[in-house]
């Protein structure tokens, strides 16, 4: 019996008042590989990104993480407890501490261990220090850091990371790249956006580059960066 896929997208849209971001995009992402989405602003890397999350409902398409398909506008714990989602600009609440970030990930999602295994990512990333600070306080580096270690404290089969290099020095770049190298090792995916096209070629096994909602080409990284242009690299 064929293993399902990490995910399956097929015919994703989405329009804004009119206006078409996503036009039809269809791929699929293998258990313990990575595909790295490559585009300038506006090509619709984040909108796919946060489709898939589930955090934004598109207009047509579905989307599977496994054997689990979306169902838009309704609470799937089950498809949430699959995807560990860092968009962009972190997300990440005003009032709790890093410690409490990680407690609260740990109990939703029944992490063993979760302050240990907190504390050695956070360790890994050079910021155990603050685990008892408000990230609200920190620069855009240690929010991404932060972001980054409580993605992978969950017990995600499917990373879905966007612009994941904004604002880290090159120990961070160097820690992301071992932790996704790990997490796929074990047999997760992860789905990554980026304007970092040197790099992709380091993280990557597939690449899809975007221009307008729609795929413009699609194959190895090697093949398919310098389709777009890329943006000032960190």
């Amino acid at each position: 019996m064929t293993a399902p896929l990490a995910c399956s997208v097929r015919g994703l849209a989405k329009t804004y008042d009119g206006r078409r971001v996503l036009s039809g995009l269809s791929f699929d992402v293998q258990p313990g590989a990575v595909l790295a989405l490559l585009g300038e602003n506006g090509s619709g890397k984040s909108t796919t990104l946060a489709a898939v999350a589930g955090v934004l409902d598109p207009t047509e398409g579905t989307v599977a993480v496994g054997d689990l398909v979306l169902v838009p506008g309704t609470d799937q714990p089950e498809y949430r407890r699959r995807v560990a989602y860092v968009p962009d600009e972190p997300l990440l609440f005003a009032d709790l501490t890093v410690r409490q970030h990680g407690a609260f990930i740990a109990g939703a999602w029944e992490v063993p261990d979760g302050e240990a295994l907190l504390l050695d990512l956070l360790g890994r990333f050079g910021i155990d220090q603050v685990v008892d600070d408000i990230p609200a306080t920190f620069s855009r580096g240690m929010r991404q850091k932060t972001a980054l270690a409580l993605a992978f404290l969950r017990p995600a089969t499917l990373l879905l990371i966007d612009e994941p290099f904004a604002g880290l020095d090159a120990v961070g770049r160097t820690v992301f790249l071992e932790l996704l190298r790990e997490r796929v090792a074990a047999g997760g995916a992860a789905l990554v956006a980026t304007h970092a096209q040197a790099r992709v070629e380091h993280f990557a096994d597939v690449a899809i580059a975007l221009q307008e909602g729609s795929v413009l080409k699609a194959g190895r990284p090697a093949d398919v960066v310098g389709v777009v242009n890329p943006a000032d690299e960190p």
